[in-house]
């Protein structure tokens, strides 16, 4: 008579669990036993789970060519990226936005400045389709978002902006307005989002070398003008950074040729605190989350990828590596992050 299997069936093979909710190989109904057994091996399908992909695009390489790859990698697992399909241009100075299905990315400077939005589906590999305009033609711009609404904030190309812009995530068409910034500035830092809060860190206010320290945020469900959070752990050299979230915490990688990593929660007002370093100096950097794993590219001279438990604190470890050695690509999105419910 054939043995009882996993799983509660009687079968001629054994079945056993290999991942997440999208990825495992089984089926069925296990014991409280076999559950536990599983889980603490990490392979047992938790409800809710699924392929945390976090996304890069643009960039350039080492001899300063534009680049249109978008690449994609399983953030729980960790990992080299892998090819996902193409931006309709090269760009670099973009930023981006995620859903649980879709990212959105500004494709920022082509070449010339542009005002350009396209999207792609994460569970659908393939090149970026038009989504529709922001509403100013600059590059340099900060974005967060939840898994509903996308901002994107500020600017800095000649003349430095104050103005979000916001996008329905799950539809296509331009922009429409927000509100402000506290401080008029480019290059804010990317992707600290809970699902009620967006914040833009740092950035530049001004061609001279002048930063910014503040921490601004928004209400996703009410438009209007930003407020004050309190201030980053290095004003001075706080620009170009990325960002990673869970539901409650935001975890800063602030740019600007450093390897600062500091901290906030989300829903306390206050100053960031320090969380520890990467592993390298960087700017640009795409900060992608999985809402307990957070990743950043340490890309302007190297390939790696370092990344952080959101819910510790510490020194960054690696992670994997991009495709190819990339800087200025701040476009990265995830489809788990902490504003994603």
């Amino acid at each position: 008579m054939p043995n009882r299997y996993t799983g509660g069936f009687v079968t001629n093979t054994e079945v056993i669990p290999a991942g997440g909710f999208s990825t495992s190989v089984a089926s069925g109904v296990w014991s409280i036993q076999e559950a536990l057994m599983y889980h603490k091996a990490g392979i047992f399908p938790v409800s809710g789970s699924f392929n945390t992909i976090g996304m890069f695009m643009g960039g350039k390489d080492g001899s300063d060519n534009l680049l249109n790859t978008i690449q994609t990698v399983n953030i729980t697992t960790g990992g080299n990226t892998t090819d996902f399909g193409d931006t309709s241009a090269g760009f670099e100075e973009g930023c981006a936005v995620g859903s649980a299905t879709r990212a959105v990315y500004h494709l920022g400077y082509t070449g010339s400045i542009v005002n350009t939005i396209e999207y792609v589906e994460f569970a659908t590999a393939g090149n970026g389709a038009d989504f529709g305009d922001l509403a100013i033609t600059k590059s340099n711009r900060g974005s967060c978002g939840n898994s509903t609404i996308g901002t994107f904030g500020g600017s800095g190309n000649n003349s430095f902006e104050n103005n979000i812009d916001q996008i329905n995530i799950a539809s296509t068409g331009n922009a429409t307005d927000f509100g402000d910034l506290t401080v008029a500035r480019g290059s804010c830092g990317n992707g600290i989002n809970s699902t009620t809060r967006g914040c833009f860190f740092g950035g530049a206010t001004d061609g001279f070398g002048n930063r910014s320290n503040v921490i601004d945020f928004i209400t996703f469900g009410s438009a209007g003008n930003a407020t004050d959070f309190g201030d980053v752990t290095n004003g001075d050299n706080c620009r170009q950074g990325g960002g990673a979230s869970s539901s409650t915490r935001g975890v800063m990688a602030q740019g600007n040729s450093t390897n600062v990593l500091s901290y906030i929660t989300i829903a306390s007002a206050g100053n960031a605190t320090d969380f520890g370093n990467l592993s390298a100096v960087a700017r640009n950097i795409g900060g992608v989350s999985s809402g307990t794993i957070g990743a950043f590219t340490i890309a302007r001279t190297v390939v790696t990828i370092d990344q952080v438990n959101i819910a510790s604190t510490g020194n960054a470890t690696d992670f994997g590596d991009l495709l190819t050695a990339t800087s200025d690509g701040r476009g990265a999105a995830s489809n788990a992050h902490g504003g994603i419910a």
